[in-house]
């Protein structure tokens, strides 16, 4: 009976330990199997097949031009070699590399690598040095010793048989990580995203290959040959010039043996024919895509879809070029976007515009000009500005030394202004963003002009000194400033209030305010500019004189309800919804919130902000009747498939009536011809 016990409870056991048994491995099939069912599915066809992208055509911009009716293409694609070698088959690597070098290099490219190397030596250097001194310790090299430098990185490329590194593993996780560091095996370095093999310090290729082929799922044969770090393949330039490239497959084509080994990859890249025309607009295009203005809003549109090209490898990693396992998905081309921009007009003010802020030493400015009755943007025009080709180049900087600035020692405060200064000129203030701490010059205190300055810390002392961008704003040129900035509109808003009142019956234009001196509104005094006053006059003339004074009496009379309700209408603090990324709506505080001062403020535009593109649209309503439409920058999209589609303009809604926009129209036709916009006149125009 006892026996039969036993007998039973180890029967019992094993079929608990059976059961437990399979049950692990039924739960590791599922997790293969199921859950990791793509993992290993990709894993597989990545060893036994090829992928290639077939890269599709990113879409053409247009611009219009009125003068020639027809298209200007301002970015388009240009297909440039990149040139690369195949040390293996270079038999004399000193005779290649003498007569390629001058064709390959680009001086641009290299002046640019010299200037970042002396700014890191700078980092060497104490920072109290003079411009003086540091000129004289950080001497560039000449144009020719940056040749000869290339010269010799050509020559060491093409002689390298054999790869100093070769990466096995990207993005590996803890086990496979933990696994690799455990073999201790030298040549072989885990790093943070990916396991790295130095094929130099390897003797044993079978011997690592046995090794780590299960735990990296690579067959062992590829993984030898990876270990004997042949270079079949070194780039020696990117981007040559098409006559330089022409010359290159020349030497090739005439010299086939000497040059064996050279070859060429063609790719694409973004090209803009008129450089720094309308860049804002366009943006341009990085590794990731389309960046700021049209690139970016019609990114989707513009890259297409790219193609897929499969085939099967052998075990080396080799393509198989026979049988039928080939499958090729066409690329499909992006869609050409044409915009509204008029070529000559965009030309025109940009050319004005960097005028005339040169002349007025502004730090900035911006012009846009649009088409009433379509809501078309003919020109949106930025400056400082930027060549799109070379985006990069935004970012350069260069030190500033201070103390050049500075006309005694003593001057030089950091962080607080020196209260014996009559100005606080020179001084550096720090504003603290989320994102960081910026740091300003003040250069003239009365101009409020100040310079973005950019603290870099010696290595050597570790004291701090200054850099600025170039083009002294870096990377904020490439916003579209027209859409993505706000400001405080001031009296040119005086026209919207004033349509306003007009449109609800309160006032005419020959209705009469009399400006006799400032008037107290809550606690503050509401005052003319230079604090002019006008006695008697009309509304209309309230507009010519830019009168505060009669706006604050227009704004008491119209209320905060229906005046608030007017500044909506007319689309402020809300999107336009042109076509571009990062619109501000700009900002109006509630109505129920206004003080009377601010009212009466908020009449002649302050107290509330705006964006240019949202004051000018307003404008247009005026001029179109009273009616508000959607600005529009894209006038067409013509896609791969060569159907058209046409972008008409579209009504938000009617703002104020025809009577009063034609009355508004003559209103400041008048402030132009006879009041304080007189510098607005335009020969055999009305404006």
């Amino acid at each position: 009976m006892v026996q039969t016990e036993q007998y039973s409870r180890r029967l019992s056991f094993l079929l608990i330990f059976f059961i437990a048994f399979f049950s692990v491995i039924g739960i590791k099939l599922f997790y293969l199997q199921v859950v990791k069912h793509n993992f290993y599915l990709q894993k597989a066809l990545a060893d036994h097949q090829g992928y290639t992208e077939l890269d599709s055509r990113r879409g053409e911009i247009y611009l219009q031009d009125y003068h020639s009716s027809g298209d200007f293409r301002v970015a388009t694609n240009t297909t440039l070699d990149t040139v690369f070698a195949d040390p293996f088959l270079i038999e004399d690597p000193l005779f290649v590399a003498d007569n390629l070098y001058p064709l390959l290099f680009d001086a641009k490219i290299a002046q640019r690598a010299e200037e970042n190397r002396l700014k890191e030596q700078r980092k060497t250097l104490p920072a109290d040095l003079t411009e003086e001194e540091v000129n004289d310790i950080l001497k560039p090299k000449s144009l020719e010793e940056l040749k000869l430098e290339f010269r010799n990185e050509v020559l060491g490329k093409i002689s390298q048989k054999v790869r100093q590194q070769i990466i096995l593993y990207t993005d590996p996780d803890d086990s496979i990580r933990s696994k690799v560091k455990a073999l201790r095996l030298p040549g072989i370095e885990v790093q943070d995203k990916q396991i790295v093999a130095f094929p130099p310090q390897i003797t044993d290729t079978k011997e690592y290959a046995g090794k780590l082929t299960a735990i990296l799922e690579i067959e062992p044969e590829r993984l030898e040959k990876l270990f004997e770090g042949q270079n079949r393949y070194t780039v020696l330039a990117r981007k040559i010039e098409p006559d330089n490239s022409e010359k290159i497959r020349e030497l090739v084509k005439n010299d086939k043996e000497a040059y064996r080994g050279i070859g060429f990859e063609q790719k694409s890249y973004r090209f803009y024919p008129e450089k720094r025309l309308a860049s804002q607009v366009l943006g341009f295009v990085d590794s990731q895509g389309g960046r700021y203005g049209v690139e970016e809003s019609y990114d989707d549109l513009l890259k297409g879809r790219p193609g897929l090209f499969k085939t099967k490898l052998d075990g080396l990693g080799k393509q198989i070029t026979v049988g039928n396992d080939t499958v090729i998905k066409p690329a499909e081309d992006g869609s050409d976007v044409y915009l509204t921009i008029e070529r000559s007009v965009q030309m025109e003010v940009e050319r004005l515009l960097e005028e005339k802020v040169k002349e007025t030493d502004a730090d900035g400015g911006q012009v846009i000009v649009m088409e009433p009755d379509t809501g078309n943007i003919l020109a949106m025009a930025h400056y400082p500005t930027y060549d799109p080709n070379e985006f990069w180049t935004a970012l350069d900087t260069e030190e500033v030394f201070l103390e050049d600035l500075y006309k005694d020692e003593e001057e030089l405060q950091e962080g607080t202004a020196n209260p014996e200064l009559e100005s606080r000129q020179n001084e550096i203030i720090t504003f603290n963003y989320a994102s960081g701490d910026e740091h300003y010059l003040i250069v003239d205190d009365k101009l409020d002009k100040r310079l973005r300055i950019l603290p870099v810390k010696s290595e050597k002392s570790g004291e701090t000194y200054y850099e600025k961008f170039k083009n002294e704003v870096g990377a904020a040129v490439y916003r579209n400033r027209l859409v993505q900035d706000i400001y405080e509109p001031g009296s040119v808003f005086k026209a919207i209030t004033m349509a306003a009142a007009i449109d609800d019956g309160n006032i005419t234009p020959n209705d009469t305010v009399n400006d006799t001196g400032p008037i107290k509104v809550d606690e503050f005094w509401i005052d003319n500019a230079l604090s002019k006053h006008y006695g008697i006059i009309t509304m209309t003339q309230v507009l010519e004189t830019s009168n505060n004074i009669g706006i604050a009496w227009i704004t008491q009379k119209l209320g905060r309800n229906l005046m608030y309700s007017y500044i909506k209408k007319f689309g402020f603090g809300l999107r336009t919804d042109v076509q571009l990324e990062g619109e501000k709506t700009g900002k109006i505080e509630s109505f129920t919130t206004w003080a009377d001062s601010e009212l009466v403020t908020h009449g002649f535009g302050q107290g509330i902000s705006v964006t240019p593109l949202q004051m000018i649209t307003a404008f247009a309503a005026l001029a179109n009747d009273g009616v508000l439409l959607q600005p529009n920058l894209v006038k067409q999209l013509v896609h791969s498939d060569g159907t058209i589609e046409e972008i008409d303009p579209v009504i938000v809604r009617r703002v104020v009536s025809k009577k009063t926009a034609d009355t508004l129209v003559a209103m400041l036709t008048s402030v132009v011809e006879n009041g304080q916009a007189k510098g607005a006149l335009v020969d055999n125009y009305l404006v």
